[in-house]
C-alpha cells in the first residue's frame, strides 16, 4: 500500500479480490457523475466470464481514510495492460466518487489519478506494454493532464502518451420541450416516409424490451442478422465465435440483464431490425444495432432508431449515446461530439522510453503527409 497526502492506494490483483470489493465498486460507480456503463461492476463480471481467459485484474484502488473513493478498472493479459472492458467496452475511465469527494477540492482528482498510475508503475506489476483505450476528452484521466496531445507528461507515472482515436456522438434529450425534440429527432421526413411504407406492407410493431421468454429465439435471430450485416459491411461480427455468443447471452440473461435491453422492429411478427442497448444513470447506449439486409431499401435500421429515440424521450432519459464511431447517420442526430483518445503507457527503462519516442515520432509524422508517406515507404522496404 502506497500513501500520498490524504490518500492511500492498493492493488486488486486477483478475481477473488475483485469479488471482495464489489460493494465498494458499486458505491464508487454510483457516486461518479461521469460513470460509464462499461465500468459497471456487473458489466466487467460478464467480461471476465466470457473473455477472462489469460486476463488478470490489476486495479488500483484509491482510498481516503480507509474508504475507497476511486478505482482504475485495468487488467493484464500476456504482459499488456488494458482496461478490463477491452475489447467490448465503448468508453472507459477512472471511476471516481466525485459526489462524495466534492466536499473537498477538485485538485483531489489529480492526486488520485497520479496515485493510481503510480501503483501501476510499481516494479511489482509485470507489464511491458500498456494502452488505456477509448478515453473521452472530458474523462477524469484526461482532465488531470494539462494537454491532450504532444505533451511529454514527464511528471506523471507510467509516462503516458495520448493519441487521438475517434469520436463518440450523442444527443442530449433533457430539453424543456419533449414534443419539439420528438419532431426534430424522431419524425424526420425520410424516416417518417420509410415508416409509412413499412406500415402499408403489414403490421409494424416496435418492442422496446423483449421479455425473458422471448429472448432465446430473438437472440438466435439477432446473431444471424448481426453476422450477415457485418459481413455485408466487409467486417466480422463479434458474435461469430462462441465467446461472443456466450457474452451476448450473459448480457441479456445474466448479471447485466438489469442494464441491457434487446429492442426489435417487427413486420407481421418477423423481426427485421434489432438493437442491443445498455442503460445506466440516465444514459442509453446504442451498443449493437443491426437489421435484415433484405429490408435495407426500407431503412429498417433507421426506422427502429426513430422508435428508440422516441422511447428514450418518453421515459425521460438524459443522453442517447451512439457509441464510438463517426458514421454519417449518427451526425444527423447528434447534438454533441466527444473526442476519444487512447492513452499509451510505458514502463521504466531504456526500451520503453525508445518505444515512447517512436510513437511520438509516428504521431508527429502523421501530421505531415509527405513525411508520413516517406516513413511508410522506408518501413515497407524492410
Amino acid at each position: 500500500m502506497v500513501a500520498a497526502g490524504n490518500f492511500t492506494v492498493s492493488l486488486v490483483q486477483s478475481w477473488d479480490d475483485f469479488e471482495c470489493i464489489r460493494d465498494d465498486w458499486v458505491r464508487v460507480w454510483s457516486s461518479d457523475s461521469r460513470a460509464e456503463v462499461f465500468t459497471h461492476f456487473d458489466w466487467l463480471s460478464v467480461i471476465r466470464d466470457s473473455y477472462g481467459e489469460g486476463l488478470t485484474p490489476c486495479c488500483p484502488v484509491v482510498a481516503k481514510a480507509g474508504i475507497p473513493v476511486a478505482i482504475l478498472p485495468t487488467g493484464i493479459r500476456a504482459g499488456t495492460l488494458n482496461f478490463l472492458s477491452s475489447p467490448r467496452g465503448d468508453f472507459n475511465d477512472l471511476i471516481v466518487a466525485d459526489r462524495e469527494l466534492y466536499s473537498g477540492s477538485h485538485s483531489d482528482i489529480g492526486e488520485i489519478c497520479r496515485l493510481a498510475l503510480s501503483a501501476l508503475d510499481s516494479t511489482s506489476v509485470a507489464w511491458h506494454n500498456g494502452c488505456l483505450e477509448n478515453v473521452v476528452s472530458d474523462s477524469w484521466l484526461l482532465k488531470t493532464m494539462k494537454q491532450v496531445a504532444d505533451t511529454p507528461y514527464c511528471n506523471i507515472p507510467c509516462r503516458p502518451f495520448v493519441v487521438w482515436h475517434g469520436v463518440g456522438p450523442a444527443v442530449r434529450l433533457s430539453e424543456d420541450d419533449p414534443e419539439a425534440l420528438r419532431r426534430q429527432l424522431c419524425r424526420k421526413k425520410t424516416t417518417k416516409r420509410r415508416r409509412n411504407q413499412l406500415e402499408k406492407l403489414g403490421d409494424l410493431e416496435f418492442v422496446a424490451k423483449l421479455n425473458q421468454d422471448e429472448l432465446p429465439q430473438a437472440r438466435t435471430r439477432f446473431i444471424q442478422l448481426h453476422c450477415e450485416r457485418r459481413k455485408a459491411a466487409g467486417d466480422e461480427s463479434f458474435l461469430e465465435d462462441a465467446r461472443g455468443r456466450s457474452f451476448l447471452e450473459a448480457i441479456l440473461q445474466g448479471k447485466t440483464q438489469h442494464l441491457a435491453k434487446l429492442s426489435t422492429l417487427r413486420l407481421d411478427g418477423q423481426d427485421i431490425a434489432f438493437c442491443l442497448g445498455l442503460e445506466a444513470d440516465g444514459r442509453y447506449s446504442y451498443y449493437a444495432p443491426t437489421f435484415d439486409v433484405a429490408w435495407s431499401k426500407y431503412a429498417a435500421g433507421d426506422v427502429l432508431l426513430s422508435f428508440l429515440l422516441e422511447d428514450a424521450i418518453n421515459r425521460g432519459m438524459e443522453i442517447f449515446d451512439f457509441g464510438l464511431g463517426d458514421e454519417a447517420y449518427k451526425s444527423r442526430y447528434a447534438s454533441e461530439i466527444r473526442e476519444v483518445f487512447n492513452i499509451h503507457l510505458f514502463g521504466a527503462g531504456v526500451t520503453p522510453r525508445l518505444r515512447r519516442a517512436a510513437l511520438s515520432f509516428r504521431e508527429t509524422a502523421k501530421k505531415n503527409p509527405r513525411l508520413y508517406g516517406a516513413m511508410k515507404r522506408v518501413l515497407n522496404r524492410g
